[in-house]
């Protein structure tokens, strides 16, 4: 039997498909789901913001996972080899948190997480004996061993730093959150208990990954404080680069930072979400203390590592200055990277439930959900001055007298900054979020 694996590209607002040479974007979810496939599957894993899809491609079935601003993508080419005949299961979260629409789109669907479900599901396929939905009564547990397929994946497509000898390997240690952020839809699909792989297991798949440049990808590396303890110290001896996503809570930990950076860590995520204290309150993120941001980031910068500052705009509270003021807030920090986003109700979310309610949603087109574009009418900007205002810092930001000036004065290895930087001018340029970009093909 032949499986194709897609993960569909991103389209611009007008529905021209985003194409790369090269992207950042590694399709851990493919690679995974493959690792759960039994081993007499032949199976083809095409990311499409790198790969070409072949609609005539003589397969048995064809698997679709995506995210909100790729499922429109996704159902467009579910819906083509459908007309062929073809079978077609889609998954993930955006079809998990939205199982009425995507069955319309697939002759079955998968709603969760694929372990414990996906080997039933293609025992189905095999015996043409699919069911229209599939889905586990409880979150499965991290404890069973699975190596994703990392080899069906063409790497010299994915960019590699200049001074690494690997592309940077997305690897997941955990999955849920305790938290329940309104603009998050990792709670409604991953639940709210941490659950932890088996460190020993974690080692297997970083050997097998072939690579010693990393990305811990859990929303939260250290949920669970001992069990962080014990894997930093299990992979200081790897020798292996990492960077992970950290909450803004871990400047009250020093010593985790201290042996995060002692194991590898080269560099840190941070969401800090806004500057702006009524906002954090908003939407359920009162846990984020404004006034600690300081001390994070000099904390974070103390041990050598880079910190990453994620920022949302168009919360309530937030009016036209809150741009300059953030800004001005990663200038006196001598915050090095930053990602910028646009509040997104994600689909799922108490936030798409909440403005659903209030009637300020504008746009339900899924491609356009891609945390850069304004879908919803903000409380103190009309929706173009939230996108306008939107790029124009974030292209500020990473201007090039703003990135030399922040190489000169930096205390961490500016190898990866520089680089990150670089890329994120040209995504910025085409209005491209940088976290979802790469090196866009002519």
């Amino acid at each position: 039997m032949k499986l194709l694996f897609i993960q569909p590209a991103q389209m611009f607002r007008d529905g021209r498909l985003i194409k790369f040479k090269q992207t950042i974007s590694y399709p851990i979810g493919l690679v995974t789901l493959a690792g759960l496939t039994p081993p007499d599957v032949d199976i083809v894993i095409v990311n499409e913001s790198v790969d070409e899809i072949d609609l005539d491609m003589d397969v048995d079935a064809v698997c679709i996972t995506g995210y909100s601003s790729q499922i429109t993508r996704g159902y467009q080419l579910a819906d083509a080899f459908r007309q062929r005949g073809v079978t077609v299961v889609m998954g993930g979260i955006h079809v998990s948190l939205n199982p009425d629409e995507a069955e319309q789109h697939a002759d079955a669907i998968l709603i969760g997480e694929a372990e414990g479900l996906w080997p039933t599901m293609v025992a189905d396929i095999r015996a043409n004996r699919l069911k229209k939905r599939y889905k586990l009564a409880h979150f499965p547990e991290m404890s069973s061993p699975v190596l994703p397929r990392y080899d069906l994946v063409d790497r010299a497509k994915y960019i590699q730093p200049p001074s690494v000898k690997s592309n940077l390997i997305p690897i997941q240690t955990a999955r849920g959150c305790p938290h329940h952020c309104d603009f998050c839809s990792v709670v409604q699909f991953l639940g709210r208990k941490f659950r932890m792989k088996p460190i020993s297991h974690v080692l297997k798949e970083i050997e097998a990954c072939g690579s010693d440049y990393l990305f811990f990808s859990d929303d939260n590396v250290i949920g669970n404080f001992d069990h962080a303890r014990e894997f930093f110290k299990a992979i200081t001896p790897l020798n292996v680069k990492w960077m992970g996503q950290f909450p803004s809570t871990i400047g009250r930990h020093p010593e985790l930072i201290d042996m995060a950076a002692k194991s590898g860590c080269f560099l840190l995520f941070i969401g800090f979400e806004t500057i702006v204290t009524e906002s954090l309150h908003e939407v359920g993120k009162s846990f984020n203390q404004r006034q600690n941001y300081h001390e994070v980031i000099r904390r974070i910068l103390d041990a050598g590592i880079t910190p990453f500052g994620s920022f949302a705009f168009g919360f309530d509270h937030d009016d036209p200055e809150v741009f300059d003021r953030t800004l001005a807030f990663t200038e006196e920090t001598h915050l090095p990277l930053v990602s910028w986003f646009i509040l997104t109700p994600l689909p799922g979310t108490v936030l798409y439930r909440r403005l659903s309610e209030q009637g300020r949603i504008i746009d339900r087109n899924w491609h356009n959900y891609d945390l850069s574009r304004a879908v919803f009418r903000p409380a103190q900007m009309t929706p173009e001055e939230l996108e306008e205002r939107y790029w124009k810092a974030f292209g500020d930001f990473y201007s090039l007298p703003k990135i030399a000036k922040r190489v000169r004065s930096a205390t961490t290895d500016t190898t990866i900054q520089t680089m990150y930087a670089m890329l994120s001018r040209s995504m910025i340029a085409h209005r491209i979020n940088p976290l979802s970009g790469g090196v866009l093909a002519k």
